[in-house]
């Protein structure tokens, strides 16, 4: 008994969000002011487009590593930003966005962890939208979140 207890608490303790108290959430219509029209990236490798319209386009590494672009649509529900593109319609991804207290802004999953730390950027300075084409564009922004 007292081992599923013990069990019983760790699975409790390890669902409890472990964000700081002077981190705090962002609020839907925070999050689409600080999307709309820009770009979010961690690093070199991976970067997503906000278009004002709800279009995105990320660049990603693939499976073998190799860089690739996805086009699709994102929209604000409730306090999470959400995400479905053109080659997995059937998948929805949603993220909490936070700020820490030093500006810092971070996505947070479902499963209560840190997806991974963004940097914004004004614009499309990565010019992720080069060479999406306008059916591409139509078809990512048909997709119903």
């Amino acid at each position: 008994m007292a081992f599923i207890l013990r069990i019983g608490f760790f699975i409790c303790f390890c669902a409890t969000p472990l964000v700081a108290a002077e981190d705090r959430q962002l609020t839907g219509s925070q999050i689409q002011a600080i999307l709309s029209g820009n770009t979010m990236s961690t690093d070199d490798r991976l970067a997503e487009y906000h278009g004002e319209d709800g279009f995105a386009v990320i660049r990603s590494p693939d499976n073998a590593g190799k860089m690739s672009k996805k086009v699709g649509r994102w929209q604000v529900k409730r306090d999470t930003v959400c995400y479905k593109y053109l080659d997995e319609p059937e998948a929805t991804y949603c993220w909490r966005v936070y700020q820490l207290a030093d500006g810092a802004i971070y996505l947070w999953g479902t499963e209560n962890q840190i997806i991974f730390e963004v940097i914004l950027a004004k614009g499309d300075p990565r010019k992720l939208q080069s060479g999406i084409d306008a059916s591409a564009r139509a078809k990512a922004l048909s997709l119903r979140l």
